[in-house]
């Protein structure tokens, strides 16, 4: 029985992306609320959705986050793209294992029009995160604010 849970949560793998500026030596990541409540709530959360078939983790992100914040691939410092988390998430209504990349931006006012299932975006720390986002997303946005403030340090 437990090969099988494993198999059906693996089928429903998840790719994010988390965009990021640095202002004052802190990461600021762009989140979305979505249109309609009953797909994710009406807090923020981070760009994500389903891995299509033979599409790459990394690609799926991405698409996610043109598709949700109307992310601008050429707006990204290719350098700075990388697996910010990788674990279970417990969801609305399901589990799933989520791959989360998270790049830095040039200019924080270069994206295009989110898709409609976006009913708004809003730039956050970590901390703001804590307070205002999605409470099953704490750990991965913190994740991502230490890797970066690691990163930092030892530059």
């Amino acid at each position: 029985m437990l090969l099988r849970e494993l198999n059906d949560i693996s089928k429903h793998g998840k790719a994010g992306f988390l965009p990021y500026v640095m202002e004052d030596g802190e990461a600021v990541f762009l989140f979305m609320i979505p249109s309609d409540t009953r797909y994710g709530g009406d807090r923020p959360s981070i760009a994500k959705g389903r891995i299509e078939h033979e599409e790459s983790t990394e690609d799926a992100a991405l698409r996610e986050a043109e598709e949700e914040l109307g992310l601008k691939t050429s707006n990204l410092k290719p350098e700075t793209v990388k697996l910010a988390w990788k674990g279970m998430l417990t969801g609305l209504d399901e589990t799933y294992e989520i791959s989360v990349f998270m790049g830095e931006v040039n200019d924080k006012e270069d994206f295009g029009k989110p898709h409609f299932e976006t009913g708004s975006v809003h730039w956050l720390t970590a901390k703001q995160f804590t307070t205002e986002g999605r409470k099953s997303q704490v750990k991965i946005i913190n994740a991502a604010a230490s890797l970066l403030k690691s990163t930092k340090d030892v530059e």
